[in-house]
């Protein structure tokens, strides 16, 4: 008789899937969103149990698995600038773990696959993943690896738009505490075309709280958010920071973003903003 422990099954694709958005992330350039991951990990370790359990095995069937891939690249991606890039790129990193799972399970011992399943131990399963990694590495050498990359902004509110150069760094992780969103930095004076003249005085003020404190004076004044961010030689500080009405980001839209304005400037070798 097949034991299988349900506990085991949840945490051990939990664990796969988990590992295989952050890998998709990666390999299409993209900010990991950890949490996002976490939510699409475990729709899909609750997928596997369900697969087991009487009355389920509908999911075992070709639509029941698109199901799941759509409702897990839903889950994971929906919002990011590249969305549908991400949900192929977590196709294509999945078929090729499973590929490399089948295979180390053979070479292993393993059999074949009982009820969709692969008999495999822990150190099988991490040598696979490191084989499909390394491919994958191989194959996509400056996705896998830290971007220092340019991309064309474009940041529309209350019907004036402004265009800038943004310098996509990978290794920024700063977030809009709140709602999670990613945080795009820009100098008051690449932004100042969205403002009034008030509201552009306000945040030209050095303190970012000061800054919030006068333009929640500032009748009209879009809605501004505190991001709380450090860096070298500032251990707490904070940042006014809005939603614009629309951004597109390399000609593509994306809503997962808030605007923080900076008092001085963020530019450097052919880029105006921090991404």
């Amino acid at each position: 008789m097949e034991i299988i422990y349900v506990d085991s099954l949840f945490f051990l694709n939990f664990i796969i899937d988990y590992l295989l958005l952050v890998l998709s992330f990666k390999l299409c350039g993209e900010p990991i969103r950890r949490l996002r991951c976490v939510l699409g990990a475990a729709l899909g370790a609750l997928y596997a149990v369900l697969c087991f359990l009487p009355g389920f095995g509908v999911l075992n069937s070709a639509p029941g698995k698109v199901l799941l891939w759509g409702l897990i690249s839903f889950s994971s991606f929906f919002g990011c600038g590249r969305a549908l890039r991400c949900a192929l790129g977590f196709l294509a990193v999945s078929a090729a773990f499973g590929g490399g799972v089948w295979a180390a399970s053979m070479l292993a011992g393993g059999g074949y696959p009982y009820a969709g399943a692969i008999r495999l131990d822990l150190r099988t399963l991490v040598f696979a993943f490191a084989a499909c990694y390394a491919v994958l590495s191989l194959a996509f050498p400056r996705r896998l690896a830290a971007r220092h990359e340019t991309a064309r902004l474009s940041i529309c509110l209350r019907e004036r738009t402004v265009s800038l150069t943004a310098l996509r760094d990978t290794g920024n992780g700063l977030r809009e505490g709140a709602s999670g969103r990613r945080v795009i930095i820009a100098g008051i004076a690449d932004l100042a075309p969205l403002f009034t003249a008030g509201e552009a005085a306000a945040l030209s003020y050095p303190d970012g709280a000061a800054a919030l404190m006068a333009l929640s004076k500032i009748d009209g004044a879009p809605r501004f958010v505190p991001v709380s961010y450090r860096a070298v030689g500032v251990s707490s500080a904070l940042l006014p920071a809005f939603t614009p009405d629309s951004l597109l980001i390399d000609g593509e839209r994306d809503s997962g973003c808030v605007v923080a304005v900076s008092p001085g400037g963020v530019s450097g070798d052919g880029y105006r903003a921090l991404m």
